[in-house]
């Protein structure tokens, strides 16, 4: 080693009082070389002549004393060396704003390459000080991948801190150097770069570095320097890390770094230190996160540390008065008075990381008993018991976790300070609830409690904040049935309250549409209900306006929830009624019959009506205003002119205020007249749809057709109108060739007979018609040239016509009920291949009418 070799010289001449020229001679070359000591590397072992490094102290230290120069001067050089290289990198981050965007661990390999750059091609000692000016694209080109440079960084890196391990453990026990030492790192202020660069270190991505700085370098740094400033950066890390969004260090890692350095916090020595981490409110809301980490191991160093906590403060005065003084107005507060509190939380915490019952069965009372003195005396934030609730519900036993939910219901809502406290409850108590077999145990028992927790909760100071968060986190959820039901089953007993808003309606109605879309029919009929009752009981009308009720409204399908004439539809009508005025009514009702672009409000419309029907000028003004819709349609079909978007909405809204109205004879007399004159425009429009990108508007049109007839059916006064389109449609697939460049109009005109034939047995379709079915029954529609260009959506709605148009033809079969089915000249062998070939072009839509069909010819075989 040259240095050494050097050192030795110059120390051999200085003893045997050589000539002092020939020391000048040699003393420039130990300046030359600021870089680090050559130690020899053998396949990555490290190997180190402590002799030679203790040798090196000694002269250096002696050859600056004889030279009568500075000890501080002359020994910067030797012992910031180590430090200069990766400090480079630090200062090259921070120039450029790299650390605030990105790891530490992510620009080791900048580090990595200029030492490789320095090793493996002599770049000169300036290079190597000031490697952060490299072009690093050029010098990367070097490595075959990324991962090649990391595993490198990680290597010179993990090197050089066992280099400084070494050292520290040299100057410890170096006691003749060592207080030297120690006042040259205090004056280059060099004690602060340390400091920083290992708390980086140890809190960085890097498991083999952070693992390399945490066992070997920072406590022999703090047995060397005798100072807690390194814990202080520490811990100032980790703050930092968990004051940010993405949270860069993981709790395990946090709590690993704690534990281990546990016993140099944890001192009579550091208690100015430990009185200000403990005014923190991260220190106790880190040991909160840890106590319920799902990691059971991050568990039991949260569980150590928080017992170390209390021992310390109890052995050292930290709980006293004079802590209390310090965190008078602190939620975190740790009283003299609640160490016992304290230690009771961490028995209890102790005991339910257990797994069996019979073991955690018998501190049920201690718990119940911790709770009900919380709720009585405020001894402790709600944010500790909270703690151990959450462990109670994130057990494996049902038996825990139900006790968990009563002692959580226990808990008032005023017992929360704020809004995050509040939401991390209400996320427990929804998270337990969503299981199915929590409700096993005992139902009315659970439905109770929630009732009475609910009811208590709504006349709370802070019963709005409660109610807004208790359905955001409803909302999002993925709920199985059963539990969603008996929540919204609890809530609806709630009084009377003015607690949501429009955000909270948009919420339920997200709820309604998407959340409970694939739920149990029965379940969601139920579920839907019972919401439109929470609604009623929550909704603050004053701040939202009709417009959103009415879309409210229409989420609510007829047939499983919101019907005319029952008790729910009676509660709804005097809902509006106490909470609108009639202006308010009159207004919605003729904005929702202008508003041609939106869904129309019939059930709005008619809960108005219901509202105020013996209103006679209320009820004479909406009639009036039926008649000149129905009326728009007389002659329309001689008037090309016409706005046929106008004209749609305008059946929409005849259609859906026949389904909703129950066959009201006032509605009857005012539709009636119109009916025939509406049943031409349909004729008409469907006539002119020709293309695949119109088969929705057709579908529609034959849903507005249906219901029409389903409304005429047992009076026939449409009979004639219909017959006549009937006769005409027959002709036209039996007669004529020119439907066959149109295969849109031959889906509609199957699809139209569908419909005409469910209206009326009295519509008798022509025997000649089975000829065309022998032909044309699994035959699918051809595409013409125009239709061979769709786009994706438009292919996918051609598959289902096809489909329908599959469904549809079987149907017509299933519908000539004069006919045995073996008219079609097929034996039992080629019916059946029809019939699977008829699956596997419309799918299980076919099935209804196939087994119609199957059914007649089974009859008929026998």
């Amino acid at each position: 080693m040259e240095i050494v070799s050097n050192l030795q010289r110059v120390f051999k001449l200085v003893l045997q009082g050589g000539d002092e020229s020939k020391i000048k001679e040699i003393t420039p070359q130990i300046k030359a070389v600021p870089g680090p000591l050559q130690i020899s590397r053998d396949h990555g072992n490290t190997e180190i002549n402590v002799d030679v490094l203790e040798n090196v102290l000694n002269s250096l230290e002696k050859l600056l004393y004889i030279f009568h120069v500075s000890y501080e001067s002359k020994f910067s050089v030797y012992i910031e060396f180590i430090f200069q290289e990766i400090q480079n990198l630090l200062d090259y981050a921070a120039c450029n704003n790299i650390l605030s965007s990105i790891p530490f661990n992510q620009f080791i390999n900048v580090f990595t390459l200029a030492i490789k750059l320095h090793i493996s091609h002599s770049c000169d000692d300036k290079t190597l000080v000031n490697f952060h000016t490299i072009n690093i694209n050029k010098v990367k080109s070097r490595y075959n991948s990324d991962c090649d440079i990391f595993s490198a960084a990680v290597e010179e890196l993990t090197w050089r801190l066992k280099l400084i391990s070494v050292f520290y453990d040299i100057f410890s026990h170096t006691e003749r150097h060592n207080s030297n030492i120690k006042n040259l790192i205090k004056n280059m202020g060099a004690e602060n770069v340390e400091c920083s660069l290992f708390s980086k270190l140890v809190t960085s991505n890097s498991d083999i570095v952070a693992a390399q700085t945490l066992l070997n370098v920072i406590p022999k740094y703090i047995n060397f320097s005798k100072s807690n400033l390194i814990l202080q950066y520490v811990w100032n890390e980790l703050t930092d890390s968990m004051s940010q969004k993405n949270n860069s260090i993981e709790d395990s890692k946090i709590f690993i770094i704690l534990c281990y350095l546990s016993e140099f916090y944890f001192v009579p020595e550091n208690n100015k230190l430990m009185a200000k981490i403990l005014k923190e409110k991260n220190y106790w809301t880190l040991l909160q996160r840890g106590l319920v980490n799902p990691d059971s191991a991050v568990r039991k160093q949260a569980l150590y540390l928080m017992k170390a906590t209390l021992s310390y403060c109890t052995e050292n005065g930290l709980c006293g008065n004079e802590l209390q003084q310090n965190l008078k107005n602190l939620e975190f507060c740790l009283r003299e008075d609640d160490i016992e509190n304290f230690k009771e939380l961490c028995v209890i915490i102790e005991y339910l990381e257990e797994k069996q019952v019979h073991i955690i069965q018998p501190i049920f009372n201690l718990i119940e008993k911790f709770v009900e003195k919380f709720v009585t005396m405020k001894g402790l934030s709600v944010s500790w018991i909270m703690v151990m609730i959450q462990r109670m519900l994130c057990h494996d036993n049902l038996k825990i976790v139900r006790g968990g939910i009563s002692n959580l219901l226990k808990i008032p809502v005023t017992s929360y300070q704020t809004e995050e406290e509040m939401r991390t409850s209400v996320k427990s108590l929804i998270f337990s609830l969503n299981s199915t077999q929590i409700y096993m145990i005992e139902l009315s028992a659970i439905l109770d409690e929630l009732k009475h927790y609910f009811e208590v909760s709504s006349k709370a100071p802070n019963g709005e904040i409660f109610f807004r968060i208790l359905i955001q986190e409803i909302c999002d959820k993925q709920w199985s049935s059963e539990a969603l039901f008996f929540i919204i089953y609890s809530l609806q007993s709630v009084s009377s309250q003015k607690f949501w808003k429009r955000e909270e309606l948009d919420l339920v109605k997200n709820l309604i549409t998407c959340g409970a879309a694939n739920h149990y029919t029965y379940i969601k009929s139920g579920m839907q209900c019972q919401l439109l009752l929470v609604a009623i009981n929550l909704l603050d009308t004053e701040n939202v306006c009709l417009e959103d009720v009415a879309g409210f409204l229409n989420c609510f399908h007829r047939k499983t929830s919101l019907q005319r004439g029952t008790n729910l539809w009676s509660r709804i009508v005097n809902w509006i009624k106490d909470s609108y005025t009639l202006i308010d009514l009159e207004n919605i009702i003729v904005k929702s019959l202008q508003q041609t672009e939106q869904r129309n409000n019939v059930k709005m419309i008619l809960v108005a009506y219901d509202a105020y029907k013996n209103n006679e000028e209320f009820s004479q003004n909406i009639f009036h205003l039926f008649r000149n819709i129905s009326e728009s349609f007389v002659n329309i079909h001689i008037r090309p002119y016409c706005n046929v978007d106008v004209q749609d909405f305008y059946l929409s809204v005849i259609c859906d205020i026949l389904r909703e109205s129950g066959d009201d004879l006032e509605f009857l007399k005012c539709f009636t007249p119109s009916l025939p004159e509406i049943i031409l425009y349909i004729e008409w429009q469907l006539g002119c749809i020709h293309h695949v990108k119109d088969v929705q508007r057709s579908q529609n049109l034959l849903k507005n057709l249906s219901t029409i007839l389903n409304f005429d059916r047992n009076r026939w006064s449409l009979i004639n109108v219909v017959n006549k389109w009937f006769e005409k449609i027959c002709k036209l697939i039996l007669h004529s060739d020119s439907y066959k460049d149109f295969p849109v109009k031959k889906f509609i005109m199957i699809r139209t007979l569908n419909v005409m034939v469910d209206y009326s047995t009295k519509l008798v379709l022509n025997r000649d018609i089975l000829s065309y079915l022998r032909s044309d029954l699994n035959s699918p529609l051809v595409k013409t040239s125009e239709e061979l260009s769709l786009s994706k959506n438009f292919q996918t709605l051609w598959g289902k016509m096809n489909s329908e148009y599959v469904e549809g033809n079987w149907k017509l079969l299933s519908d000539l009920t004069d006919s045995p089915p073996d008219n079609l000249g097929v034996g039992n062998g080629k019916f059946i291949d029809l019939c699977l070939e008829a699956l596997d072009i419309g799918g299980y839509t076919v099935l209804p009418p196939l087994m119609t069909v199957l059914g007649k010819r089974h009859y008929h075989c026998y």
